[in-house]
Order: C-alpha cells, then structure tokens, then sequence
C-alpha cells in the first residue's frame, strides 16, 4: 500500500472511531429465567481431524478452567490417523462426549457439536490449541450480564513455531469488511447460531472450510444484529506447526477470497449498509441487580 493510501485509510479510521465515541450507548434492563441447574451453560466443541497428538492437552486445558458448568464434546471428523483414532477411542475424560462424523471439515464437525450441544453458549476450541483457565469464568460473566453479545473472545497468544501475540477486536463492520477480526475460539450464544443458521441455511459454512468459514459466520453474527467483542489479554493459546490451519498459505487463498467478496458483496462493497448494521446491532441488554447475583454464584 503506497503512502497517501496508507494516510487515507488512517484519516477513514479516525473518523470511524470519532463517530463510535460520539454515538450514544443504547440499553435496557431485562428479567431472564435462571438456566436450568440440570444442564451445562455452556459446552465447548473440539473438532478434531488427525491431532491425536494435541488434543488430550485441548482437553485438559478446558477440565482445568475455573469455571466447572461445562460439557465438552470432542468430534471426530472422520480422522483417517490410527494413533489418532486410538487416542479418541482411549478418552475417558469426565464431563466428554466423543461423537463421530464422516469428514465434512471444521465448520461441519463445529455445526454437528452444535446441534449435539446442551449448552447455553457454546465455546469453539481447535483440537491443537489451549485455553487459559479463566477463559470460561471471564467470557461466561460477560456474556451473562449483557444478552446484547453475541460472542466473547479474547487476544490469542501463539506458541510452538511462533510467540506472536494477535490483538483481536471487537465485531465491528467497519473493521470486519478488512480482516477477520476474531480468533477461531470463541464463546457464542447458542441463540446466535440458530439466528445465523436460519440466514444461512448452514451456520458455519463448508462452502470456505479452511480458509473462512469463522470470518464468515462473524459477518452473518453482524449481519443478524449480534455484537461481539474482545477481552483485551491473551487467554487464548494458538498453536503454530508445521500441520497448523493457517490458510493464508494455502494454495487457492486469493481465489476464496474473491469469492468470499462476491457471497457478501453487498457487505464489504457497500459502506452505507456496513453503517446500517452498525446501528441495528443489537443494544447493550443488562440484567436485572437479582439476577447478577444468582449469576455470579455459578462462577
């Protein structure tokens, strides 16, 4: 990007975050049923294609959260790798479900953990990475004390190959139109994917699997009024290697992209909707004093 692209782009965000100071904070008070104690708030899918190797760490890293309300439910996208059948065969973790599926790729292997899901939110975890243990207690509270929120998620830190850190943001139209800008982990509302399942017949799209499906889902979360945002410390642990996902080296990245473009075109062509969505995204949605106490008590 040549220079006066680079201070247009500049002044643009400066404008973009001006307007968001200046817009006024829209939210109500709202009474909610306690969820009901004989089932988990929430429930963290694993998807897994041969990471025999990684995910019995994935796992431990969940059994290990300060927050304990949580099912997990590991599925197996068809692994082809016998050690790694022979790991999944040998969990015998509490509070895990091992449930199998022919390989329809992560977005399929993350909608068949959803459906299976008796959660309230449902946190999306990589077999290969790792989650700090307060990741659950921070993004559940949150996500109990606004119903506005679609997703919660936080900085995700790389290990193994790299020690990047990545500063995600939150779902912001403006920004989401440029980059993907929440990791793969994240914390949603079951509600949510309905919502987006229901606009996109699917919920995560294999259409993109292995290069965007999660960008995607994020722009049809915006697009159906969801807000989500980012916890600003690194509770997430990416793991970079040889077998990562990353599919920015990818062969066919440039050809997904444009077609990524013309699926939404209207969303990252068109600046006036982006600002339509950025006001009908859902309002701050607090729960009543009673409520935050009863909430409280699950963390």
């Amino acid at each position: 990007m040549n220079l006066p692209a680079r201070i247009h782009r500049f002044i643009l965000r400066c404008a973009h975050e001006s307007g968001k100071l200046l817009r006024p904070v829209k939210s109500e008070f709202k009474y909610r049923e306690p969820w009901p104690a004989s089932r988990p708030m929430v429930s963290v899918v694993i998807p897994c294609f041969n990471y025999g190797a990684y995910v019995r760490q994935a796992i431990e890293s969940v059994l290990c959260q300060t927050f304990q309300n949580f099912e997990i439910i590991v599925v197996d996208d068809g692994s082809t790798d016998e050690s790694t059948v022979s790991v999944l065969d040998s969990l015998a973790y509490e509070k895990t479900t091992l449930v199998r599926q022919t390989n329809q790729g992560t977005a399929g292997a993350k909608n068949h953990g959803t459906q299976r899901a008796r959660g309230k939110y449902i946190c999306y975890l990589d077999a290969d990475d790792c989650l700090d243990r307060t990741f659950l207690a921070k993004t559940v509270a949150a996500l109990e004390a606004d119903e506005g929120l679609g997703c919660y998620y936080s900085w995700a830190q790389c290990f193994g190959d790299s020690d990047a850190l990545w500063k995600t943001t939150d779902l912001d139209p403006y920004y989401l139109c440029q980059y993907a800008t929440a990791p793969s982990h994240i914390v949603i509302r079951k509600d949510a994917w309905t919502q987006v399942m229901k606009m996109n017949g699917a919920g995560f799209l294999g259409k993109y699997n292995g290069y965007f499906e999660d960008w995607v889902f994020c722009i049809d979360m915006v697009i159906c009024g969801y807000r989500g945002k980012a916890i600003r410390e690194p509770l997430i642990m990416y793991r970079v290697h040889k077998d990562s996902s990353g599919s920015r080296h990818k062969s066919g990245f440039q050809h997904m992209l444009e077609v990524l473009h013309r699926d939404r075109e209207n969303f990252f062509s068109n600046p006036t909707y982006r600002k339509q969505l950025q006001s009908r995204m859902k309002k701050i949605i607090v729960v009543d004093s009673r409520e935050r106490q009863t909430d409280a008590s699950l963390i």
